[in-house]
């Protein structure tokens, strides 16, 4: 278990404001440009595909580790699209 607090970006605080991703978030910052939300949880796979499918208007701060870790595949799609000899 360990805290996972995750910045909102673009206007998506709402999203977490109406529907929390657990019943224990809680709101720890808010300003014009985002909001923070945190909460304790075992982060499993599922729970981090969840939070995955929010893209760039999310942003994993802590733990340090999950946040290496979206940093890590956040880089190696960007790499897969440079390097990509697909043309439409």
């Amino acid at each position: 278990m360990c805290i996972i607090s995750r910045k909102w970006y673009n206007g998506y605080s709402h999203v977490n404001t109406y529907a929390p991703l657990t019943e224990q978030d809680i709101e720890l910052e808010r300003n014009d440009e985002y909001s923070i939300f945190g909460f304790y949880v075992a982060p499993t796979y599922d729970f981090i595909q969840e939070l995955r499918k929010f893209g760039s208007t999310l942003e994993v701060l802590e733990p340090a580790h999950l946040r290496d870790e979206f940093k890590e595949k956040s880089e190696n799609l960007a790499k897969m699209y440079e390097n990509s000899i697909f043309f439409a």
